[in-house]
């Protein structure tokens, strides 16, 4: 079994400029089937882009009335996470599920050995991985069952 992040990464990461406005970032989460978008400024990584993120924006625009309401202006980089942290695709699986464990991130974005952005490890691959993993190992049932975990 492969263990590198570029084994299980999503290879093409859907981006978004950081002056798009939010309505446009959640049109196409929603159209791609997506959680996460990169956020980018003239051509550079700046943030990560949440569909928790998302719900921030809607609680902004509650606070508005009628026409107010449409005047009110939210981009993507009014709401992202900026700084991200970032793995490199030659990295374990095993550094990277820790990296997302003890950050709780719930993505991160892939870099290759230039430091581009090459693509982005999410908690769906994360458990992808976990799966195929577990397949390939041998399990005291028992142990298991006496735990708990069955």
């Amino acid at each position: 079994m492969k263990h590198q992040v570029k084994s299980w990464m999503s290879k093409h990461p859907i981006k978004i400029d950081k002056y798009e406005d939010i309505k446009t970032a959640k049109g196409i989460m929603l159209q791609e089937g997506i959680r996460h978008l990169l956020v980018f400024d003239s051509g550079l990584l700046s943030g990560v882009l949440s569909e928790t993120d998302l719900l921030l924006a809607d609680s902004i625009r509650a606070r508005f009335k009628g026409e107010e309401c449409k005047a009110v202006k939210i981009t993507v980089g009014d709401l992202m996470a900026r700084g991200p942290t970032t793995v490199s695709a030659e990295s374990s699986m095993t550094d990277a599920v820790r990296l997302l464990a003890e950050k709780h991130f719930r993505s991160l974005p892939v870099v290759d050995s230039q430091g581009k952005v090459c693509g982005i490890l999410t908690e769906t691959d994360v458990l992808r991985y976990a799966l195929v993993a577990s397949q390939s190992l041998e399990v005291d049932m028992p142990y298991v069952s006496r735990v708990g975990l069955l």
